[in-house]
């Protein structure tokens, strides 16, 4: 039937149509993405985005098929990573800070995992980090300043003199 023929190309096009869609923003996000699937009950790396290549200086043929924990986590966060690893493989989701060695040295990410069911019943999966290392160094520059304001707001409570007669001697 040739309307039947007619409908599955359009539905060939529509797919076609989207797969170009995704391999553009793969190509274009200018934060680091990596798309994963396990092996051997870990995740590994399918491939990487331009913009990971960047960050972590990592070439995406080159960590193919690899751990890309093997690249990216400081020696000292190795268990953090592989505890990571098995939460990815029994969720969909995961979303956590995380740090990794980039170019610029170590760095704090915002670390989004989204898991799925492939047609053929397999697991893969999208990590987007998002670098958040300015806003973390601001938060802890605030923290410290709103405690040395709260010292400074004990002391003055706390003396014995009234702070308005001290300012007016």
């Amino acid at each position: 039937n040739s309307g039947d023929i007619t409908e599955k190309k359009q539905r060939e096009q529509q797919l076609n149509d989207k797969q170009e869609r995704y391999t553009t923003l793969f190509e274009t996000l200018p934060t680091p993405v990596l798309h994963a699937t396990p092996a051997d009950g870990e995740p590994v790396v399918r491939t990487v985005n331009p913009a990971f290549e960047d960050v972590f200086e990592c070439d995406a043929e080159s960590i193919r098929g690899d751990r890309v924990h093997e690249y990216i986590v400081p020696e000292d966060r190795t268990t953090d990573a592989e505890q990571l690893n098995q939460r990815i493989m029994t969720k969909g989701e995961v979303r956590t800070e995380v740090q990794r060695k980039t170019t610029d040295g170590e760095r704090i990410f915002q670390l989004n995992i989204q898991t799925r069911e492939t047609q053929s019943g397999g697991i893969d999966g999208y990590a987007v980090y998002t670098d958040i290392t300015e806003r973390e160094e601001y938060e802890r520059e605030l923290e410290a300043q709103n405690e040395q304001l709260e010292e400074f707001t004990s002391i003055v409570s706390h003396d014995p003199r009234n702070p308005l007669s001290v300012a007016a001697g």
